[in-house]
């Protein structure tokens, strides 16, 4: 008596077996694959799993993966919530995206605060050298880098003179 009531889903744990039973037709291929790499699983001598493909084929007609109106109100191959923890997952993937960026930037503004209060001391310290009238190496580079362009753009000026001057000669 108790078998058939449970069978019938005329209570709670019926309704949980026939739920359980259609999430397990809706994803037979994964759980076959995966008794396939279990040897000796306990499932593997089940009726369902003998490679009794009309079985299969009959439950997966009754099987639905939405709602059927004045049916059943609810998939029967899919929890409810399904949707609801792959939504989860999407805000857990990108509240982890989003920590992992944070940290890379974090790291950027503190590789970032040394080279900038390391330029600040270079400088701090070139200026001091050259009010007391030390010559530096960057002083010193910097100077030379100067008049190397002071002297480029001369010769520039001097070529174009050259070219403007050649150019108003007519032979």
């Amino acid at each position: 008596m108790l078998t058939s009531t449970l069978v019938l889903g005329n209570n709670f744990a019926g309704g949980i077996l026939s739920r359980s039973l259609a999430s397990i037709i809706s994803h037979i291929s994964k759980v076959q694959r995966m008794l396939a790499r279990v040897e000796g699983h306990k499932w593997s001598s089940l009726p369902l799993f003998l490679k009794n493909d009309q079985i299969i084929v009959n439950l997966k007609e009754l099987v639905t993966v939405s709602p059927t109106p004045g049916i059943c109100e609810k998939s029967t191959g899919r929890a409810t919530n399904t949707l609801l923890i792959k939504s989860v997952h999407k805000l857990i993937h990108a509240f982890v995206k989003y920590e992992k960026e944070r940290i890379d930037i974090g790291e950027k503004l503190d590789s970032m605060k040394e080279e900038v209060v390391i330029s600040s001391v270079n400088e701090a310290i070139e200026e001091k050298e050259i009010r007391n009238g030390n010559l530096t190496y960057f002083n010193f580079s910097n100077k030379l880098s100067q008049i190397q362009t002071e002297q480029v753009n001369m010769s520039k000026a001097l070529l174009q003179e050259v070219h403007l001057s050649i150019t108003q000669l007519h032979f």
